[in-house]
């Protein structure tokens, strides 16, 4: 095994680049702008990162099948049979899941004309990545083959490398041949993540899974209804108030299995259905209802997000001029309202597929740790060419997966010791966990949202 400070200063040096979505081109710039002279030769560089990234990538399929696994436990521990259907013979587990698709942009970033992209798909239950797709439109050892072919009007013929063009999967379905459009990533990426996963559960039941996260959508398709109807009285910060109640509501309820609220599927559909309907009732200052739907907060008492129901004296609604709608401004306002936004949203199919599948906060913060980069930061620019995205990927999913640890497991892996600096980057970041963790259930923290 290789020691020594320039084999691991070289190593963390391939580690930082891919697990930050930078080519080498982008941070010898970086350094050369620094003052900081470059040392890595380009032929070292490229065998060291295919080194490492081939390492990372076993990781993240490890990670991954240990993350589905973990789904379907959670899921046949919740629901049982009920989540189980038997196929010739063959017992197939239905999960929950939500999918996203991400591609950085190039230009103007307000295209989706990137090479690369990702389709990530994570359980509804755990919050994993269990299955990813990763797609790109280039491979400059394929483009200079067909260029050389071209030329000499012949058949190209490829050399053998190590190719990331096409769609290459992590607990998916690879396909080399594809070359789709940018706007065609999502719909293949559900597809191939969902083929990859079909030995275990049912394809049909994950594709509508990953279609559900799009019904939260027809909530502000239904309120610019009504705000068009009222002629634009209706403010965004009343569309934002209803939608945040919503939101509350579903996201609050729909996972809890509480022992307090261990009960049947159908009866809390039939709750969410009264909830749906009570949250008009609130803005329009209906508070007849606001008692029956308290939310439990999982330590044995309910919480009341009325501040009328909870005779909170300086109680004011986050409405304009803190006073409540007013059910007859214009004549029909209030049933108008109701009727689009129950209409659309108290439906029991519409519930039933939010039941598991709340919202995509966790694909959202998935994507935000994929190419993030030093210049600039977030996903609004890729900055590095096909393998240096792939590479990337995988270290969000470790990321997202087992947390900050994996990279003291991954320098162990390459043969040199971690820096303290990873020590103390773990502590901190278990430390916000903590704090994070201890609002959630907290009242204040209830309060808050």
């Amino acid at each position: 095994m290789k020691v020594g400070k320039v084999y691991e200063v070289n190593t963390l040096h391939v580690l930082g680049e891919q697990n930050a979505g930078l080519a080498p081109a982008k941070v010898e710039k970086l350094l050369t702008s620094l003052g900081i002279e470059y040392a890595l030769h380009r032929t070292n560089h490229g065998s060291m990162q295919k080194h490492v990234g081939a390492m990372v990538e076993t990781m993240a399929k490890v990670s991954c099948e240990r993350a589905f696994e973990d789904e379907v436990g959670a899921t046949l521990e919740r629901g049982g049979n009920t989540d189980t259907e038997i196929v010739n013979g063959t017992t197939y587990v239905n999960l929950g899941a939500t999918g996203d698709c991400a591609w950085p942009t190039r230009g103007s970033g307000h295209s989706y004309a990137s090479f690369c992209g990702g389709f990530i798909l994570m359980g509804a239950i755990n919050k994993k990545v269990m299955s990813a797709s990763i797609f790109s439109k280039m491979c400059s050892t394929c483009e200079a083959a067909e260029k050389t072919a071209e030329k000499e009007k012949k058949a190209p013929v490829y050399p053998t490398h190590d190719c990331f063009r096409g769609c290459r999967g992590i607990m998916a379905d690879s396909d080399s041949s594809w070359r789709g459009s940018s706007k065609a990533m999502e719909p293949k990426g559900a597809l191939s993540t969902a083929l990859g996963l079909g030995k275990h559960c049912l394809k049909r039941d994950i594709l509508k899974s990953i279609i559900a996260r799009k019904i939260q959508y027809k909530l502000l398709e239904a309120l610019r209804v009504a705000e068009k109807w009222k002629g634009g009285i209706l403010s965004k910060a009343v569309i934002d108030y209803l939608n945040r109640l919503y939101r509350y509501v579903i996201k609050s309820v729909a996972a809890k299995d509480d022992l307090e609220w261990a009960i049947p599927e159908d009866e809390k559909i039939e709750w969410l259905q009264g909830a749906v309907v009570n949250v008009v009732d609130h803005a329009f200052g209906k508070h007849e209802n606001c008692g029956k739907y308290r939310i439990p907060l999982g330590d044995g008492t309910w919480h009341s997000w009325c501040g009328v129901d909870a005779n909170e004296p300086d109680y004011k609604p986050h409405l304009p001029h803190g006073k409540f709608l007013a059910p007859d401004d214009p004549p029909g306002y209030y049933e108008k309202v109701k009727a689009v936004f129950v209409g659309r949203l108290a439906d029991k199919k519409v519930l039933q597929k939010q039941l598991h599948d709340t919202d995509t906060n966790s694909n959202e913060s998935y994507n935000s740790m994929v190419v993030r980069g030093t210049l600039p930061g977030g996903k609004a620019q890729q900055n590095g060419q096909s393998g240096v995205f792939f590479w990337a990927h995988c270290h969000a999913i470790m990321m997202k997966n087992e947390g900050t640890g994996y990279r003291r497991e991954l320098c162990a892996r390459v043969g040199i010791d971690p820096p303290e600096s990873m020590y103390a980057l773990d502590e901190r970041v278990q430390r916000r966990k903590e704090k994070a963790a201890a609002l959630r259930v907290s009242h204040e923290g209830a309060r808050k949202r």
